[in-house]
């Protein structure tokens, strides 16, 4: 049934559009780019997937899935900065790009001494200790709560 309707009537059926946003998470990255790859990811899903669609701006992105590794060589300082430059980021173009929702990937680790990066995404080891971007989140997560910076 979807098929058969226009990209308009269609845009009617979307409640929010989702996206994973992990620019540093599986290849070399310099800390730096961190900020630009992370508005380039939704500015190129608002302006050019989205437009493509046919989805209009009043429809939302949520950021479903955020994330940045702190094993495989990272430390757990990148972890931190990597995290608060990709909210910096978003919180400079919600608005512009209609972004409402963003969610962490993961509380706890898969395998913290795995030495993969992918089994370190979490805000905590996989036994639960918190790493320092456990605090950093909570202290983002509380200002956003309470309206301070």
């Amino acid at each position: 049934m979807l098929a058969n309707l226009s990209a308009e009537q269609f845009a009617n059926f979307v409640d929010y559009v989702g996206l994973g946003l992990y620019p540093d998470a599986f290849s070399p990255t310099p800390p730096e780019a961190v900020p630009m790859l992370t508005e380039n990811a939704v500015r190129l899903l608002r302006l050019r997937s989205l437009a493509t669609a046919k989805i209009p701006k009043r429809i939302p992105i949520h950021i479903v899935e955020l994330g940045s590794p702190s094993g495989d060589g990272r430390t757990a300082a990148a972890q931190v900065r990597s995290i608060t430059d990709m909210v910096a980021a978003l919180e400079q173009v919600a608005e512009e790009l209609n972004i409402t929702v963003c969610e962490y990937f993961g509380l706890r680790d898969a395998d913290t001494s795995g030495g993969q990066a992918v089994g370190t995404f979490g805000l905590l080891d996989d036994d639960y200790v918190p790493k320092d971007s456990f605090d950093i989140y909570r202290s983002i997560v509380r200002a956003d709560f309470t309206g301070r910076d």
